[in-house]
């Protein structure tokens, strides 16, 4: 019964001695006695202050671009003569790349054109073309006929690309220039652009069930939710009883096969072959020698699976409480499906300022000077050292606004979960958490959210600019070893720096999320939280990242199997479709994309509700009061007490 078991009896359970701890939580607020404060105040202004000031940047740097960006350059293509075709003065009308000679020797020898050659027969083939003549192709007449390669003029039937390429539509002719080059161009392209004809007209023939498989995969998302509700435990000790039984049995299968080698049987079947290469002394040497390895490969499987064994009995509890809190998060969004709308939101919302941030990037990138790429009709942009830090500025932004967009939403998760925790009791009323959590970030979290992101931003631009300088450095070849060992160290720390914020972040905002604190003070309470309870913290997340990884691949493959089941077995769809697995691969897509979504929202939840717990676990010694964890986390507790000293789950804490 709720309300009636209290959290942790100090004559059961041994108590840390805290003032041994290095790291502390602050002092508990007594407004958590009832759940998240309540009455909270705007935290990190400061930094609330500079995103706006940043965002307001934002739209110069827009401006900006709009102004002197020359986005057309970057979708223009040069001639033999570094000309860019329908861009450069006297080029105007001539805006189509044509490749004379289609081989990979001539790539750079291009020209531009008025228009692209087609033609629907051989009796309509132009003798020449209307081009931009230059002095390295002086005529566009076709030259066929000539023994030197470089000075051949080819005229060969094509399609319009990006409007502004000529690409080979028929390529019967270029075999009269090199036929095993042409069958492999073919092969790649004819190919390609059959299957890509073939796709296309599938997706629009069945495009009705491609929107049937988001609310599939929705429907076995709650599939699962309720089979991790019911069936996380026992799931759990299976895979940890097969971990113990696959360690045992490769360490009996390495010592029998060692014992085969001992009695010579292995021996006997490793008769020399002919070769004569080996004496018996060396190949008795190298049957000793695996024997000792073998030997060695099955005493160390045993031993890990003691002390895996030994590990399990010490971790007993920990593991049957991570189990009882993935349960509780499916109980979570049972009672809260509305918080399933978060990372939908947060996905349209991201994808929306991605497009935009795109737009601007193009104009931005083009500012600058062009130039043809060494040895390809592509053009490079030439930067000034004011152009190079606003794209710096450019890459922070998205990188501070992807990472917000994520902040918010775990902290609107995490907000629900926490409310959702302490209402079971005497705690608070559980009403409008999606929209009281929506109101908190807006009104007084969204500096300390911001400064979170700002954080994780910096380093993500640093591995960025670590990125390019590593891509420059490798066209130094071996002149610059020292350097690019360097960076590629300084990448795997940044690397490793990135995972600790992120986890320190999602940590921290669920902290803010139960508190109402400033990120700084939250950072420092998670951090302390983790420090006092890292097996706790360890074992949700391994178990917890297992089943994680196993939702998204059930509703992805199971997404999958019901869209290529109705596309194959409908009458109205399987004679409108070419091939099903170019769609499957859509279907998995979709189906893996809500699974992410799903998981995403669980993991969060099961995160909030550990630390709820922890805290619950606090306020239960310090006022005295009975606990207001959710009935799966009850009746956990309940056994927990039941078992008394000397059982697998007594220890230091549960």
């Amino acid at each position: 019964v709720h309300g009636e078991l209290p959290l942790m009896s100090s004559t059961k359970y041994e108590q840390r001695d805290k003032n041994q701890l290095k790291f502390k939580v602050s002092e508990l607020d007594d407004r958590l006695n009832q759940g998240p404060v309540e009455e909270r105040s705007c935290t990190d202004i400061i930094c609330c202050g500079l995103f706006i000031a940043y965002w307001v940047g934002m739209f110069f740097v827009m401006s900006w671009g709009f102004n002197k960006g020359k986005p057309q350059y970057l979708a223009t293509f040069y001639d033999a003569n570094s000309k860019a075709c329908g861009v450069d003065d006297g080029y105007q009308e001539y805006k189509y790349i044509y490749f004379p000679t289609p081989l990979p020797a001539y790539f750079d020898k291009t020209v531009c054109l008025k228009s692209c050659p087609r033609y629907d027969d051989s009796s309509q083939k132009p003798k020449s073309l209307d081009c931009k003549i230059i002095p390295q192709i002086p005529s566009c007449v076709e030259n066929t006929f000539t023994t030197n390669v470089s000075s051949m003029f080819l005229i060969y039937n094509t399609t319009t690309y990006l409007d502004r390429l000529c690409f080979p539509f028929d390529l019967n002719e270029l075999r009269k220039i090199n036929n095993t080059y042409t069958q492999i161009f073919e092969s790649l392209f004819n190919d390609g652009q059959r299957a890509l004809d073939n796709f296309v007209a599938d997706v629009k023939a069945i495009w009705p069930i491609f929107l049937a498989c988001f609310g599939i995969a929705f429907v076995f998302g709650i599939v699962f939710m309720i089979f991790m509700r019911y069936f996380s435990g026992v799931v759990t000790w299976i895979m940890i009883a097969l971990y113990l039984v696959a360690l045992a049995g490769l360490g009996w299968l390495c010592f029998q096969r060692a014992k085969d080698l001992a009695n010579g049987e292995a021996g006997l079947q490793a008769k020399d072959s002919g070769d004569g290469q080996q004496n018996p002394s060396e190949k008795n040497e190298n049957v000793t020698r695996n024997k000792n390895i073998l030997y060695g490969f099955a005493y160390g499987f045993w031993a890990l699976d003691v002390i895996s064994l030994l590990a399990l009995c010490c971790l007993f509890s920990r593991i049957r409480l991570a189990i009882a809190i993935l349960k509780a998060s499916a109980d979570f969004l049972k009672t809260s499906f509305q918080v399933l709308i978060v990372p939908i939101v947060k996905i349209v919302v991201t994808g929306i300022f991605i497009g935009y941030w795109i737009v601007v990037f193009i104009f931005v990138y083009s500012v600058g000077d062009f130039q043809q790429r060494d040895g390809t009709p592509f053009p490079a942009v030439k930067w000034d050292k004011n152009t190079r830090y606003i794209v710096l500025y450019w890459v922070l932004a998205l990188f501070w606004n992807c990472a917000l967009f994520m902040a918010i939403s775990q902290f609107i998760i995490a907000s629900c979960a926490a409310m959702w925790y302490f209402s079971n009791g005497g705690g608070q009323q559980y009403h409008n958490p999606l929209t009281r959590s929506v109101w908190r970030v807006f009104r007084y979290h969204l500096g300390s959210l911001a400064f979170g992101s700002l954080i994780l931003a910096i380093v993500q631009t640093i591995r960025v600019v670590i990125s390019y300088y590593q891509a420059q450095l490798k066209k130094g070849a071996d002149n610059y070893r020292l350097l690019q060992y360097l960076l590629t160290c300084s990448q795997c720390l940044f690397d490793c720096l990135e995972r600790f914020i992120k986890f320190l972040n999602k940590n921290a905002y669920i902290q803010i999320a139960i508190k109402g604190s400033n990120f700084c003070q939250a950072a420092k309470d998670a951090f302390a939280l983790i420090w006092q309870n890292p097996i706790r913290f360890s074992v949700l997340a391994g178990i917890g990242s297992i089943f994680l990884f196993i939702g998204k691949i059930f509703i992805a493959f199971a997404t999958t199997v019901c869209g290529y089941l109705i596309i194959t077995r409908a009458e109205r769809y399987k004679n409108a479709i070419s091939s099903p697995i170019l769609p499957s691969i859509l279907f998995f897509i979709i189906g893996y994309f809500i699974g992410v979504g799903f998981m995403s929202v669980y993991g969060m939840a099961a995160d909030a509700i550990l630390q709820c717990f922890c805290l619950d676990e606090e306020l239960c010694k310090k006022n005295n009061r009975a606990s207001y964890a959710p009935k799966v986390l009850q009746d956990f507790i309940t056994d927990v007490e039941r078992t008394g000293p000397g059982s697998p789950t007594t220890g230091s804490r549960v």
